[in-house]
């Protein structure tokens, strides 16, 4: 696993019984996350991975028919490492700039609420098929649109 912290680009596709990409690893240096045709897939991070993800640039979630939520809410094994809000908007993906989700029709919302102003670099959010989508950021089971002021770069 020490020859993977410098992965710089990730592409997981048609791994149909894949429930889980992380483990413990941390891959501090990705730039880009693909994730195509992961059937039982059902989250694609959990609160302590998206810390180290600083340098993520793109994500592309497509075609994953069983997710339910791009940031896992918090299970036992993570109770000691969960975020306050205000960490969780400064510390996480403060370089995404682009996000394409497609056919992931049990995806609620997108990310937490409290993440909605720290998406700072955030140009591109491209969100299709996504049948029961209620928002792009919500808060437990409830998703909202909210109302965010954002600082565009020329």
């Amino acid at each position: 696993m020490q020859g993977l912290t410098n992965l710089k680009i990730l592409r997981l596709e048609s791994v149909p019984d894949m429930r889980c990409i992380w483990k413990g690893l941390v891959l501090s240096k990705l730039t880009t996350l693909e994730v195509v045709k992961c059937k039982r897939l059902t989250h694609v991070f959990s609160c302590s991975m998206i810390v180290s993800l600083v340098q993520l640039k793109v994500l592309k979630i497509l075609s994953c028919e069983e997710l339910e939520q791009i940031i896992a809410r918090d299970n036992d094994d993570e109770k000691d490492q969960i975020l306050p809000g205000d960490h969780l908007q400064s510390l996480c993906f403060p370089n995404l700039c682009e996000i394409e989700i497609r056919e992931c029709n049990k995806l609620k919302s997108l990310f937490p609420v409290v993440m909605a102003s720290g998406l700072t670099e955030l140009q591109t959010l491209r969100v299709s098929k996504a049948s029961q989508l209620l928002g792009v950021f919500g808060q437990d089971d409830h998703a909202s649109l909210v109302n965010t002021t954002k600082k565009y770069r020329n």
